[in-house]
């Protein structure tokens, strides 16, 4: 699937991202999580099966792979049946309109849990994960530093699944193997960090990941390689789902 008329040089089209969105419909449910300076789509399937899975995208407004992959896959319909999927493809608006890590008043979203008044966009995000208790809450994500594979996972339980999904990640990514900002990745795989190691990074310790850790859900964070054509990330991102959703 291509995305051009997401994209212009000057900035990104999100009255494209909300029309495609809506497109999803009638077998997606679509509603708005929160009102900012745009409305943050919530997209449905299966509401209120026993089992439910949180899969955000553009947390980061410039890292589009999640997005793009996300909308690839709400487009093409085929969805399991016994498990709930709660879609929230674009965390940051603003972000994504700017094409730019960032909120529009200069705040990094996944920075945002050591902060006393959290931003609306997380407020509302862990309220609702609070509400349903998700079995998994799945953040995508992309770095653009790196042209490897990795991902940050909290539930040790789910290592073969994980191992599962880096299999997957080979046929379309070289894997890392070893240090990335300054965590130790196995096989394009790093655990949950240590006490100490969190309170010793902001990036750890004020992540919506550690904030949902903390509240007692798993979570799963991949990161894509920026680098890479954006469509091979975008399929990868569209099987990579289907892989998990039917695994729970």
């Amino acid at each position: 699937m291509q995305f051009k008329e997401f994209f212009k040089s000057d900035s990104n089209r999100y009255d494209a991202y909300v029309s495609r969105l809506v497109r999803c419909t009638p077998k997606v449910k679509l509603v708005t999580l929160c009102e900012n300076n745009f409305p943050i789509y919530r997209a449905t399937i299966n509401p209120d099966k026993s089992k439910s899975i949180f899969i955000v995208g553009g947390i980061h407004g410039n890292e589009i792979g999640g997005i793009t992959g996300i909308i690839d896959y709400l487009s093409r319909g085929k969805f399991p049946k016994d498990i709930t999927l709660e879609f929230f493809p674009i965390l940051n608006p603003t972000g994504f309109i700017s094409n730019n890590r960032f909120t529009d008043e200069g705040n990094d979203l996944n920075r945002d849990m050591c902060h006393r008044i959290k931003q609306p966009e997380v407020k509302s995000i862990l309220e609702l994960a609070k509400k349903i208790k998700p079995s998994l809450f799945w953040t995508l994500h992309e770095d653009e530093s790196t042209d490897s594979f990795y991902s940050y996972y909290s539930d040790e339980d789910k290592k073969p699944l994980w191992d599962k999904c880096v299999r997957e990640a080979s046929s379309y990514f070289p894997i890392l193997d070893g240090k990335i900002h300054g965590d130790k990745c196995i096989n394009g795989l790093i655990s949950h960090p240590k006490k100490q190691r969190i309170e010793s990074e902001p990036k750890h310790k004020c992540s919506i990941e550690n904030g949902i850790h903390d509240m007692g859900f798993p979570y799963l964070t991949t990161e894509t390689p920026m680098k890479n054509d954006l469509a091979k990330r975008t399929l990868f991102n569209r099987k990579l789902i289907d892989i998990i959703a039917q695994s729970y």
